[in-house]
């Protein structure tokens, strides 16, 4: 079984990266070598340039996010749930049950496409990057 790690040499550098959603082996020469393997969050790979590697006293290396970066990518997927938030509350009452409208069906599909916004956005950067669902014509 492929597991989520990284393998570093004594210097801190990377040398290879096991990811389990790949399936990768990892060659012979990395498992024999002169590396430890470092155990990570699989979310890690996403973000690579974040992490700061950091050899302990008891030789233990530990991993942390620069969280200024971090901060900034929360921000943002904070960002992006709040404008999908308005444009849901925008909405809410026509998806009444008792609001008086034919067809709901682009209405339904209008609000499930805001739902998963924020799944379609993982590794979001910037907001120029999401596409929004266009609105249905009969609710605005």
């Amino acid at each position: 079984m492929v597991e989520d790690c990284i393998y570093v040499d004594n210097d801190l550098n990377i040398v290879w990266c096991s990811r389990s959603a790949e399936s990768t082996q990892t060659p012979e020469s990395i498992l024999n070598g002169p590396y430890t393997k470092v155990n990570v969050d699989p979310d890690i790979f996403n973000r690579p340039d974040t992490i700061t590697l950091t050899k302990n006293n008891d030789d233990s290396i530990t991993i942390s996010n620069n969280s200024r970066y971090t901060d900034y990518i929360d921000r943002l997927k904070s960002q992006l749930r709040t404008q999908r938030n308005l444009l849901l509350s925008k909405s809410d009452y026509l998806a009444m049950p008792d609001y008086p409208l034919a067809d709901k069906t682009d209405l339904n599909t209008y609000r499930q496409q805001l739902r998963d916004l924020p799944e379609q956005y993982p590794n979001l950067t910037a907001m120029s990057q999401v596409v929004w669902p266009t609105s249905p014509t009969n609710i605005e």
